[in-house]
């Protein structure tokens, strides 16, 4: 996924009554680059022991929040939920609008190139003033639900069955001529 990237939280540890209080600082997402969907915080890397040697950073880090799930709000907002019950934000869905999509080539991996040539509305660069979804023309995202089908089931079938018949009547008229080659055959005998 791109869009706003390296939104965050740290950790500041706390002796509060005999218990560790984790006190949470977010960081929103401000980088355009590669979602990334994970959280890790380790003293030193994200995570503070303020303890005063109540507590030792192994205790600390034992008791630290962590990853619990991530959802997708309609703004875009990739929303990480942690096992402490507190959430962030870790990044923001960036959408893009064209005014000639075929313009676009496909590169593989869900990858497109020739931007420029594709009219990309707004320019290139994305930024969250011209790429949320929802503003700007650009459509809304929706979690968590599915397309429907643009398939006539009705209609497929219809055309399934054409085809079988197709395929049968076409092996008979072989058979058929099979049989007249051998009716011929035989009569020369």
């Amino acid at each position: 996924m791109q869009g706003l990237s390296d939104g965050g939280a740290s950790y500041n540890a706390v002796n509060n009554a005999g218990t560790i209080q984790y006190n949470q600082t977010k960081t929103a997402p401000a980088t355009v680059g590669d979602i990334k969907i994970d959280f890790n915080i380790a003293i030193g890397s994200g995570l503070t022991n303020s303890t005063s040697g109540a507590f030792t950073d192994a205790q600390v880090t034992a008791d630290r929040p962590a990853l619990k799930s991530f959802s997708i709000d309609r703004q875009g907002n990739v929303v990480v939920s942690l096992t402490n019950g507190e959430s962030f934000n870790r990044g923001k869905l960036l959408l893009q609008n064209f005014r000639d999509p075929n313009g676009l080539t496909k590169e593989g991996n869900n990858l497109f190139s020739g931007l420029e040539s594709a009219g990309a509305v707004g320019g290139v660069a994305l930024s969250a003033a011209n790429n949320s979804p929802g503003t700007t023309g650009l459509g809304q995202l929706q979690a968590g639900t599915l397309e429907l089908s643009n398939v006539d089931l009705g209609q497929e079938f219809a055309d399934m069955i054409i085809v079988q018949r197709s395929f049968q009547a076409g092996s008979r008229v072989i058979t058929v001529s099979d049989t007249m080659l051998e009716d011929v055959i035989n009569l020369k005998r």
